[in-house]
């Protein structure tokens, strides 16, 4: 197996939403109406410090890479259901990126989804939208 990519630091913070990892800033997170936020830089000053912030679902699937069930695989796709839909992928030892399986359009002009489009994944399959039908 190939070696992953090295997320050690004191710290770790995992998001949902799209994640500027090398700023670790959270370029949008519909679910928590995020945008823009330098999550990194905020932690970082209240605790002094060094950290970095990653997405849920990537957290999800390196941390199985790591020590799941994908330990001896260098390729492997995650799916987070929930709340909402989260995804990762792994290819040759590298997240592809950026994924967000949960934002497809399955649907054209179906409902509205928070991220602001219409006819998400998300908005016909998370556990939310299941609830509500």
């Amino acid at each position: 197996m190939r070696k992953t990519q090295d997320f050690s630091q004191n710290l770790g913070i995992a998001c949902a939403g799209a994640i500027d990892k090398s700023k670790g800033v959270v370029l949008i997170s519909a679910s928590l109406k995020w945008t823009e936020v330098p999550l990194k830089k905020m932690v970082e000053e209240k605790i002094g410090m060094s950290m970095s912030v990653i997405n849920d679902a990537d957290a999800a699937l390196l941390t199985e890479m790591k020590f799941g069930a994908g330990k001896e695989y260098t390729d492997a796709v995650l799916l987070t259901l929930g709340t909402g839909i989260g995804s990762s992928i792994f290819n040759k030892g590298k997240f592809i990126e950026p994924i967000e399986l949960s934002h497809m359009v399955i649907k054209n002009n179906g409902k509205k989804c928070a991220c602001g489009r219409k006819g998400c994944f998300e908005t016909y399959c998370s556990a939310s939208a299941l609830k509500t039908m």
